[in-house]
C-alpha cells in the first residue's frame, strides 16, 4: 500500500468516524448526561405482571376492586423486596446488581416514600370507624324538685351513627389514596434505580476512556522516540517531535477531565445509597455479548399503559375521587345519635309508690341536612370538579408514558445501530489504517501528520464505541423506567 492510498483511506475513515461520533445518542463530556431521559417522577424494583391486553381508561362507573376490609392483610409483610435487574441485562454485572440492591435498601428518599405509604395503610380503618361515644355526667348544684323527689345527678351515654353509606365511602376514599401512595413509593424506587443505572454506565464510559487514554499516551510516547531517532538522523523535521509532545500533553489534559468525571460519578452513586462519597466502587462492566433489542414499539406501549406506576397511581386517584363524589352526595343522608341516660332521684315527701326512685331514659336525635342545601351542593360541585381534574391528569400521565416509551425505544434503536456500525466496520478499518501508518512512518512512506490523523481517528472511534454502548444500556434503563416493569 503506497502513501497516496494510505492517505485516501484514513481520510475516508476520518470522515465516517467523526460523523458517527457526532451522532452517538447522549454523547457528552459532562458526567451523567444523556440524550433522552424520562421526565417522569420515580419505585420499588420489584417484578410486575406481564401485559396481555391494553389498559382501558376509567369510566365514571368504576368502583373499588378490593374492599377496605382487606387492608390489614395487605399491610402485613407488604414492603416490596429489592429485585435485581433481569439476567439478560445484568449478565456478568454483579457490581451493578449490588449497587441497585444497596441503594434500594438505604436511599433516604425511598425510605420516606415507603413510610408514607405504610402510614396511609392505617387510614381506611380510621375513616371507617364510628365516632367516639360520649359519656356525660351532670351534678345539680341546685337540685330540681320533681313529683317523686329531687334530682341529684345524671349520667348520659350516647354515640353518633353516620347515616347512609358514609362510613364505607370514607374508608374507600382512604383505601384508594393508600393504593396511590403505594404506586408513588414504587415510582420513587424505580426512579432512583434508573439514576443508579445511568450513573453506572456513565462511570463505565469514564473508566474505559481513562484506560484508552493511558494506552494512547504510551503509544504516542513510543512514536515520539521514533520521531527523535529520525530527527537525529536527519530523516524527519523537529516539528514531528514537537507535535508528538503536544499530543501527549493534550492526552494528559483529557485524562484529568475523565478522572474528574469518574470521581463525580462515584460520588453521585454513593450519595444515592447514603454512603460517603469516597466509598470505592467495583469495576464497571457491560455484557460481553451485544445481543441487541427487537421488541416492537406497539407491544411496549401496551406494557407502559398497564404497568407504569404513575399510570396506576393516577387511576387510583380517579377511583378515590369517584368515592369522594359519592361521599359528598351522602351529605343528604341524616346522621343519628342514640343514647341511654340515668338520673339519680332523692327521697321525696309524696306518698306515691315511685317516690325516690331513679330514672332511666333512652334518647335519640337526628340532624337535618336539608337546612344546609347550599353548602351540600357546593361540596358536591367541589368533588365533581376534582374528579374531572383527576381524569385529565390521568390522560396526561398516559400520554406522557406513551411518549417516554417511544423516546427510549428510538434511543435504543439508534444506539444499537451505531454500536453495530462500530463493531462491523469502523473499528477494524480504523485499526488497519493506524497499523499501515505506523509501519509507513519509520520508513518515510507516511508523514507524521498523516500518522497523527490515523491515530486520532482510532482514538475517537474507540471512545465513540464505548460511548454508544453506554447510551444503549442507559436507553434500556430508561425504557424499563417508562414501562414500570423489567424487560424479558
Amino acid at each position: 500500500m503506497n502513501r497516496i492510498q494510505i492517505q485516501a483511506r484514513h481520510r475516508t475513515i476520518l470522515a465516517v468516524g467523526l460523523t458517527c461520533i457526532m451522532t452517538v445518542p447522549g454523547w457528552s463530556s459532562e458526567p451523567g448526561s444523556t440524550s433522552s431521559r424520562s421526565t417522569s417522577n420515580y419505585d420499588n424494583y420489584s417484578a410486575t405482571s406481564k401485559v396481555t391486553r391494553p389498559a382501558a381508561r376509567l369510566s365514571s362507573t368504576d368502583r373499588p376492586t378490593s374492599p377496605p376490609s382487606t387492608l390489614a392483610a395487605e399491610a402485613s409483610d407488604a414492603t416490596p423486596k429489592p429485585k435485581a435487574e433481569p439476567a439478560s441485562s445484568l449478565k456478568g454485572q454483579a457490581s451493578l446488581q449490588d449497587l441497585i440492591r444497596d441503594t434500594l435498601q438505604r436511599n433516604p428518599r425511598i425510605a420516606a416514600a415507603r413510610h408514607a405509604w405504610k402510614a396511609s395503610l392505617t387510614r381506611p380503618r380510621q375513616m371507617g370507624a364510628l365516632p367516639d361515644p360520649v359519656l356525660t355526667y351532670t351534678r345539680f348544684l341546685q337540685t330540681p324538685e320533681t313529683r317523686v323527689g329531687p334530682q341529684k345527678d345524671s349520667i348520659m351515654f350516647g354515640r353518633k351513627i353516620p347515616g347512609g353509606s358514609k362510613r364505607r365511602l370514607r374508608s374507600e376514599v382512604a383505601f384508594h389514596a393508600a393504593s396511590a401512595s403505594e404506586q408513588q413509593y414504587r415510582a420513587v424506587s424505580r426512579e432512583i434505580a434508573l439514576r443508579v443505572r445511568e450513573h453506572y454506565y456513565d462511570y463505565y464510559f469514564a473508566r474505559k476512556a481513562i484506560g484508552i487514554t493511558h494506552e494512547s499516551i504510551e503509544l504516542m510516547v513510543g512514536m515520539e522516540k521514533i520521531a527523535q531517532v529520525r530527527y537525529s538522523t536527519g530523516n524527519a523535521p523537529q516539528e514531528d517531535v514537537l507535535k508528538a509532545q503536544v499530543e501527549i500533553s493534550k492526552l494528559r489534559e483529557r485524562l484529568i477531565a475523565f478522572s474528574r468525571q469518574e470521581e463525580i460519578l462515584r460520588a453521585r452513586m454513593n450519595s444515592l445509597r447514603d454512603r460517603p462519597s469516597s466509598t470505592a466502587l467495583s469495576k464497571a462492566r457491560v455484557p460481553k455479548r451485544f445481543a441487541g433489542f427487537q421488541t416492537p414499539l406497539s407491544e411496549l406501549e401496551i406494557q407502559g399503559q398497564t404497568n407504569r406506576q404513575e399510570v396506576l397511581a393516577a387511576r387510583e386517584i380517579v377511583r378515590r375521587d369517584l368515592s369522594a363524589l359519592a361521599l359528598a352526595k351522602e351529605a343528604w343522608s341524616p346522621d343519628y345519635t342514640v343514647g341511654l341516660g340515668y338520673v339519680g332521684v332523692g327521697e321525696g315527701t309524696s306518698r306515691f309508690a315511685d317516690d325516690g326512685k331513679d330514672v332511666v331514659a333512652v334518647t335519640a336525635s337526628v340532624n337535618l341536612p336539608f337546612f344546609n342545601e347550599r353548602r351540600i351542593e357546593a361540596e358536591i360541585d367541589d368533588a365533581r370538579e376534582t374528579l374531572e381534574g383527576s381524569r385529565a391528569r390521568q390522560r396526561d400521565v398516559e400520554n406522557s408514558t406513551t411518549f417516554d416509551v417511544a423516546q427510549a425505544y428510538f434511543v435504543i434503536d439508534a444506539a444499537q445501530r451505531t454500536v453495530r456500525l462500530y463493531q462491523a466496520s469502523l473499528l477494524p478499518e480504523g485499526q488497519q489504517t493506524l497499523e499501515a501508518a505506523s509501519a509507513g512512518y519509520p520508513t518515510g512512506l507516511v508523514s507524521f501528520l498523516d500518522y497523527l490523523d490515523a491515530w486520532r481517528i482510532l482514538l475517537n472511534l474507540r471512545l465513540g464505541h464505548h460511548g454508544a454502548l453506554a447510551d444503549y444500556y442507559k436507553g434500556l434503563a430508561q425504557l424499563e423506567r417508562a414501562l414500570g416493569t423489567d424487560l424479558d
